[in-house]
């Protein structure tokens, strides 16, 4: 728990109860956890905070705007923070992000341990 303490993360995903569910797991691991629903709450939220690390869903608003999230972070040069992805979809699909620069896929549902580790 120590190596998460303090820590500042992004939590994005369209679906309210898994947000708050995995939020509070974060919690518990001793991150400070800043939540978004939207597309473009997480977008405002980028720009106006620094970001240890970002776990977003793929598949927000019923569209890839995880991808869109991602590259928003990459304009940031050096400072961008890390970027964990979150998705339902089929490994080959998974792999597809992976090779688009996140530093890990998480295939839903994960358990606590595995979302550990990629953080």
């Amino acid at each position: 728990m120590g190596f998460f303490q303090g820590r500042k993360i992004l939590l994005v995903d369209d679906e309210s109860l898994l947000l708050e569910a995995l939020g509070a797991m974060l919690e518990d691991l001793g991150l400070q956890v800043h939540r978004a629903l939207y597309l473009k709450e997480a977008m405002k939220l980028i720009r106006s905070n620094e970001f240890d690390l970002i776990l977003t869903d793929l598949n927000l608003e019923k569209t890839n705007a995880g991808v869109e999230l991602a590259a928003e972070c990459k304009k940031m040069g050096g400072s961008a923070p890390a970027v964990i992805l979150m998705t339902g979809d089929d490994t080959k699909i998974r792999n597809q992000y992976q090779a688009l620069g996140f530093m890990a896929v998480l295939p839903k549902p994960f358990p606590e341990a595995q979302l550990e580790a990629a953080m």
